[in-house]
């Protein structure tokens, strides 16, 4: 196992260990072993066997699959001739709630026997470097058609909630497109929803600011339609 690969692997663990708020020896003991070996898992020093991996997906209660979710260099894609969000294996998710501007992070991965696009989701990351620095995590997968793509999404803290992502297509190659994200506020534990972005590259703050205006007409068609479509 190379360096990088068990680095990636030590900080994934590190962070749903940290997510369940389960100590050290807590996860040591989980999986019989010392606290001193885990502590080298995380730091990426020792390289782990595939049963202990398995090990330790179970004791954080999650799929081996986010434990080995290497970060590869995002592939170069041609904009101009392909208009496929689903062949990224990085995408940006934009959103504004009082007046704050939030980045999160998708990153995909292709089940190629079935096609099943399943995905994992660091919202709200401070830095997009570090997908660790993130406020929670959701796991899920991507329905892509024609003109349409869906994303269901489950919190990994709270399984009660989950988060549905709607966006529509246009015919142009476009390299970001604008949807709603549905799911519940933080805060007051209500459903909301929000409009989003959803980009192949990352977007200026400007920019991002311009993109998630919610128009007065929109408002209007809101209050005479009872429906928001953005």
């Amino acid at each position: 196992m190379s360096d990088n690969i068990a680095s990636c692997i030590g900080n994934q663990i590190r962070l749903y260990r940290k997510l369940t708020k389960m100590s050290l020896d807590e996860l040591a003991g989980k999986i019989n072993k010392s606290k001193g070996t885990v502590s080298k898992y995380e730091n990426g020093t020792v390289s782990i066997d595939i049963e202990t991996l398995y090990k330790i997906s179970e004791a954080l209660s999650i799929d081996i699959i986010n434990l080995i979710d290497y970060k590869r260099p995002p592939k170069k894609y041609n904009t101009v001739s392909s208009n496929s969000f689903e062949e990224c294996e990085k995408l940006y998710l934009y959103h504004n709630f009082e007046k704050n501007y939030f980045c999160s992070v998708m990153n995909l991965r292709k089940e190629e026997t079935t096609g099943k696009i399943y995905t994992t989701l660091y919202y709200k990351v401070s830095d997009i470097e570090n997908t660790s620095k993130c406020s929670c995590i959701y796991h899920g997968y991507m329905r892509s058609y024609d003109h349409i793509i869906n994303f269901v999404l489950q919190n990994y803290y709270s399984q009660s909630e989950e988060v549905l992502l709607n966006f529509f297509i246009p015919a142009s190659n476009v390299s970001s497109i604008i949807g709603m994200m549905i799911g519940i506020q933080e805060q007051t534990l209500r459903p909301a929803s929000f409009k989003v972005i959803l980009s192949k590259n990352t977007i200026p703050i400007e920019q991002r600011k311009e993109m998630l205006v919610i128009p007065k007409d929109v408002i209007k068609r809101l209050e005479e339609d009872g429906a928001l479509i953005v």
